[in-house]
């Protein structure tokens, strides 16, 4: 009897020590816990932490960005460059004059075709060439829509373009119903506008303008111009520019020529169906410029890609960039430089134009 009630009394000891233990180890999980007002000062911390890390990440972002413009730039320079090697001479600006072309010429190339066995691009040139050859219009040729990271800045939310409006053959809307392939990078054209047709200055076909790549009377007269022509140095004279994109509105539309929905489309920067110079830049005027660009279709966006009219003559395109303060160029020297928005704006005219700026006579 007495052995049965000092079992019990020791199992009644052992359970209060668990309980004591029990207790204890919950008053320790208590007081080891946050409160409310602790997890929301933790919240705010990790906030502003936020908030003032995120503008560091954007901006390191954006000169990676700008970096890889820079880049790009350069690999175009140096497959100009390679151009001018093998065939001693720049690739021609545009094939055909700077103006309106019929349906008739096909053709319809520019510097950037000439330049694609240079980027690693043969089989798009061949693919070109082929079309060609069966009598196909150039702006319809096979992967003409295949986006290029070469002629891409990755700064321009608008590129890869290779959407437009459609045409009054064909629906829009698809890249292979589009115009092709559109680049943040032109050639220079020299320091005036790409197809002048005042009384002072009258060329209208852009044959004798005042850059490296101008246009030519036909594919079978293409003017191509060589390092010999920079009479003002190559390391004055400017070959391409970045430029920036504009998507067209409501891609789905169709047009029938003329620019009745001038307003609907953008074509600056277009390469395979070129006409007045859409791939061409000039130093007119500073880069990024508030002084709209001018060409018979464009989209007006005043904060970065403004348009000043819709005409078909005195066409110019100016630098511009996604960048703050500036734009990348490169020089027919290979070298690459950054041109600020507050450049001098005769020094820069001046790099625009192959031999200074007065009109220089037909090559």
């Amino acid at each position: 009897m007495l052995r049965g009630g000092a079992l019990a009394l020791g199992a009644s000891r052992a359970a209060k020590q668990w309980t004591g233990k029990l207790h204890a180890m919950n008053s320790t999980d208590l007081r080891r816990g946050f409160t409310l007002v602790e997890l929301l000062v933790v919240v705010a911390i990790i906030a502003l932490l936020m908030g003032l890390l995120l503008p560091a990440v954007q901006s390191a972002r954006e000169a990676a960005r700008r970096t890889q413009c820079g880049n790009n730039a350069r690999q175009i320079a140096i497959a100009m460059l390679s151009h001018h090697t093998s065939m001693q001479s720049f690739p021609f600006g545009q094939n055909y004059p700077l103006r309106q072309l019929g349906n008739t010429q096909k053709d319809r190339q520019c510097w950037f075709h000439e330049l694609l066995p240079f980027v690693e691009q043969q089989p798009l040139r061949d693919g070109l060439v082929a079309h060609l050859a069966t009598g196909g219009s150039g702006w319809w040729t096979p992967n003409r829509w295949v986006p290029i990271p070469t002629f891409m800045c990755p700064s321009d939310p608008a590129s890869p373009k290779a959407i437009t409006g459609g045409w009054s053959e064909s629906p829009g809307g698809q890249p292979e119903n589009s115009q092709g392939f559109h680049g943040n990078y032109a050639a220079c054209s020299g320091d005036t506008a790409n197809n002048p047709n005042s009384m002072a200055d009258n060329d209208p076909d852009g044959i004798r303008r005042s850059g490296l790549f101008i246009g030519s009377p036909s594919p079978t007269a293409p003017r191509r111009l060589s390092l010999d022509h920079c009479r003002d140095g190559a390391s004055n004279t400017l070959l391409v520019g970045e430029i920036v994109l504009k998507a067209d509105l409501n891609p789905g539309s169709q047009v029938s020529g003329g620019n009745s929905a001038s307003q609907q489309h953008d074509n600056r920067g277009r390469y395979w169906n070129v006409h007045f110079g859409y791939s061409l830049f000039s130093t007119l005027h500073s880069p990024n410029t508030s002084v709209g660009d001018r060409l018979p279709w464009c989209v007006a966006d005043p904060a970065a890609a403004p348009c000043q009219a819709l005409a078909a003559d005195n066409v110019v395109l100016s630098l511009r960039s996604r960048h703050p303060g500036g734009g990348h160029g490169a020089l027919a020297d290979g070298a690459v430089r950054f041109f600020t928005d507050a450049i001098d704006p005769v020094a820069y005219r001046g790099l625009g134009s192959r031999a200074g700026r007065e009109l220089p006579p037909e090559p």
